[in-house]
């Protein structure tokens, strides 16, 4: 088992995928995850500590391979937040440019 990834300890995919790797042990490293996954490590990586918002279709991915059907959920709700929080941007910037 690899060691516990402490950056992204609190990233909802990381954790799914740890849990996952319990029932499958090429799961346990992100390389062995991105392989099953069909991505790239450092897109996985960038996915898990944050720093990238995963497309759709990779977070369907992730749900099947990791058998967590819950980041479908946790995802379409953090989009809507992004997209609320995008939207709030967009229109300050228009009042005060105004």
């Amino acid at each position: 088992m690899s060691k516990f990834a402490t950056k992204a300890a609190a990233n909802m995919f990381c954790q799914a995928r740890y849990e996952a790797a319990k029932s499958n042990e090429r799961l346990s490293s992100r390389e062995g995850a991105a392989e099953e996954i069909g991505i790239d490590r450092t897109r996985l990586a960038r996915i898990e500590l944050g720093s990238t918002i995963p497309y759709q279709e990779e977070v369907l991915l992730m749900a099947d391979c990791y058998k967590a059907p819950e980041l479908k959920g946790n995802y379409a709700g953090r989009c809507a937040r992004w997209e609320r929080t995008c939207r709030r941007s967009r229109m300050q910037d228009w009042i005060e440019s105004a």
